[in-house]
């Protein structure tokens, strides 16, 4: 036992040493995390002493949604201890952690439902949507040469890759990314009760909305909350509709190829398929119909990746047919020696166009398809 406290001490020791290295490398933003990280440590070690049942599969719904709450309000318990001691900010980021505290049998028990490690929780908005919109650096003039080295991907699919209440289900909710350009919300998917996706099986995939921005950096996390009909899909008791239970996964971008996270929740698993592009530029797409009428689909791919990223279906889009259509993507990430291919097929399947791009570092690709007596003008 004696032997068992010395290890815990020095461990604990080690860990407030790295902490006031973290300090005097890096300034006082950093202390303040390490200084959270440190509390989220021993709040952790508390937890690993805290009795559970030997099966957590076992619990039920009500019994997982207690011990939930049993752990935010010993975060907010931590945060009224800190403010007694004047430590304002302290608290204040016990109760931004106390906020995004959950537990989930599948992930081993305790977890945050939310994006946990930025600069000052205390102050950062969860619910804020990113601001960044596409082609901020059209108008700068690059260094010749200059060499690129932005990890990003593209989604390809999000699906209900398993469902424990069969198909078909009616889907809605959000699908978030968040990137480390400022870590804000990006949704991929995101709608309400009246406008619900069917799905009709695990083939099906989710249709995803205009994402205005390409994810780069290297990191990038996913969380979702998918609704089935008057069920939270990520597992619920059957009348618990507003309950929210986000599944979060952060993935590094280290391969140049298809990547696949499965984000296993209470009552299903959900499949991210996504590109890894290194070195990425990022290629803005805009169509216009200025001569006819288009029915069919506009998809997308690299030269180097035969996997196809659909950016207009009319069937789903619905509405007008001619002029400018509304993308589905307007935004890809390309690798920087790679070309861009955008192909255009109609719905009957006998015409098909496509046009190859080289993305430029700022300024715009034109170019023209026709499919019949149909015109599309293409920019890059």
């Amino acid at each position: 036992m004696e032997a068992a406290a010395c290890a815990k001490g020095a461990s604990e020791e080690a860990y407030i040493a790295r902490g006031e290295r973290v300090s005097e490398a890096h300034g006082p933003s950093s202390l303040r995390r390490a200084l959270r990280q440190r509390r989220d440590w021993r709040h952790s070690r508390r937890l690993e002493n805290t009795p559970r049942s030997p099966d957590l599969s076992l619990i039920t719904e009500v019994e997982r949604a207690a011990e939930a709450e049993r752990l935010r309000q010993e975060r907010l318990q931590e945060a009224r201890r800190l403010r007694d001691k004047g430590d304002t900010h302290g608290a204040s980021e016990q109760e931004a952690l106390a906020r995004i505290t959950d537990f989930d049998a599948k992930k081993g028990g305790f977890y945050f439902n939310s994006l946990s490690l930025v600069d000052d929780l205390a102050t950062f908005d969860l619910t804020e949507e990113s601001p960044v919109g596409p082609m901020r650096f059209s108008n700068r003039v690059f260094e010749d040469k200059l060499f690129v080295d932005y990890a990003a991907i593209n989604i390809l699919s999000v699906k209900i890759a398993c469902s424990d209440i069969g198909f078909p289900i009616q889907i809605y909710g959000t699908v978030i990314a968040r990137d480390c350009i400022d870590y804000k919300r990006v949704y991929l998917f995101r709608r309400d009760n009246d406008h619900a996706q069917l799905i009709n099986s695990e083939e099906e995939a989710l249709i995803l909305m205009a994402q205005n921005e390409h994810l780069h950096c290297r990191a990038v996390m996913i969380t979702l909350r998918l609704i089935c009909g008057s069920r939270i899909v990520k597992g619920i008791a059957e009348n618990s509709v507003k309950e929210s239970i986000p599944g979060t996964k952060t993935q590094s971008l280290d391969k140049c190829e298809a990547e696949k996270v499965s984000l296993a929740t209470r009552l299903s698993t959900v499949d991210v398929i996504y590109d890894v592009v290194k070195c990425a530029v990022e290629a803005t797409v805009a169509v216009e119909v200025v001569q006819g009428e288009f029915y069919g689909v506009v998809t997308a791919h690299t030269t180097s990746s035969e996997r196809r990223i659909l950016l207009y279906d009319s069937k789903v889009a619905g509405g007008n047919c001619y002029g400018v259509i509304q993308l589905m993507r307007p935004a890809i990430s390309v690798y920087v020696m790679d070309k861009l291919m955008i192909i255009a097929k109609t719905t009957t399947g006998d015409c098909a166009a496509g046009l190859k791009y080289t993305p430029f570092w700022n300024g715009r690709n034109e170019g023209v398809m026709n499919l019949g007596d149909t015109r599309m003008h293409v920019r890059d």
